[in-house]
């Protein structure tokens, strides 16, 4: 899958505090909330996710909300505590029992924007990771995935609807660089058109390797994770969006236990298959949360991101406020609070794994 950057390799807006981003959308927000009566309706949007999914939950609770046929989609996991008193040997035999061997992606069961997320490789990476994980804490130990590309599919069903729509395809694309068997990663990097502008996120990643050499044609992935925060190249993927891909998603998610906003993380085999609704695994689901990440393309602009930004939040609104005439409860905002509070010191001791 080829990465085209017609004008720009990167646009001047993509990696801006991400208040700049959401003061206008914060805003609009309020507007929301003035004329549903109601800031909280974005948090039922999505009845069968804890909070909607706009923080603090399980990656695990949100998968036993498929059906069947999206069950059988989503690449094998096993759902792990850290215990001080639990071996290494416990959960090789974990492992085991789901018929799941190295490599796997260990990933927190909370947790956002690929925060502790990492390729394990081996038992010893296993034992580094576990040892370094907060305590009483659930991780997933998850295959990792055949196919090759990788891409984010948001979704909108609204409640007085039988069919929902893609709204978004993004293309994740994991950024590389070449050796020449010359230069060594550090200086190919600050060679790379869009690389030498995002040293701040794959220095610190590759800090030990950065004296090296790489030989002439090896390929190096600067980024294990596809989030852009995380230095991925997100590329605008809404051409692809086709029938037969919403008559898939549909499938899925018509059959998912109170779904009706979000994005689904997915690998690919190509995009021909894509279009086709075929050859794809689920990585991740995500709630309320999930932007329609097209918008960090570096050819995009700023003003339709930020409108963008603000369709979804009213799309959330309207769903939110159908399911509150159908009776469902607006939780707290300590609640709120509460379930942010937990996450954001889950996402600060996750740290410790890298």
């Amino acid at each position: 899958m080829k990465i085209l950057f017609k004008n720009k390799s990167i646009s001047w807006f993509e990696f801006l505090p991400s208040w700049v981003m959401y003061l206008p959308v914060a805003v609009y927000c309020l507007y929301l909330s003035i004329r549903y009566k109601h800031w909280a309706l974005p948090l039922i949007a999505n009845p069968g996710i804890a909070l909607s999914g706009m923080v603090g939950e399980e990656k695990s609770a949100v998968f036993k909300q498929l059906g069947t046929k999206g069950k059988a989609k989503v690449e094998p996991y096993i759902v792990c505590i850290k215990q001080i008193d639990l071996k290494l040997d416990h959960y090789l035999a974990q492992l085991e029992g789901a018929n799941l061997s190295f490599p796997v992606v260990a990933k927190p069961d909370i947790g956002c924007r690929g925060a502790g997320v990492k390729l394990i490789n081996s038992p010893e990476q296993l034992h580094a990771y576990i040892n370094n994980y907060p305590n009483h804490q659930q991780f997933l130990l998850q295959k990792k995935a055949d196919w090759p590309h990788e891409a984010g599919i948001f979704y909108v069903r609204f409640p007085n609807q039988e069919l929902g729509f893609i709204l978004s395809i993004t293309l994740k694309i994991l950024p590389t660089i070449i050796g020449d068997g010359i230069n060594s990663i550090q200086q190919l990097i600050e060679q790379d058109p869009r690389a030498q502008h995002l040293t701040h996120l794959y220095f610190p990643a590759l800090s030990q390797r950065l004296p090296e050499i790489l030989p002439k044609g090896e390929i190096l992935e600067l980024v294990f994770t596809g989030n852009h925060c995380r230095g991925a190249i997100f590329k605008d993927g809404n051409q692809f969006i086709t029938d037969q891909l919403n008559l898939a998603m549909n499938e899925i998610l018509l059959d998912m236990d109170g779904f009706y906003y979000g994005r689904l993380d997915i690998k690919f085999k190509d995009l021909d298959s894509l279009q086709k609704g075929e050859n794809f695994s689920i990585l991740e689901i995500n709630g309320a949360s999930s932007e329609a990440a097209h918008i960090w393309d570096s050819n995009g602009t700023f003003f339709p991101a930020i409108k963008m930004l603000c369709q979804q939040y009213k799309i959330l609104y309207q769903i939110g406020d159908l399911h509150r005439r159908n009776g469902y409860p607006l939780p707290s905002l300590k609640h709120l609070l509460i379930a942010w509070k937990k996450e954001r010191a889950l996402v600060q001791d996750y740290q410790q794994l890298y």
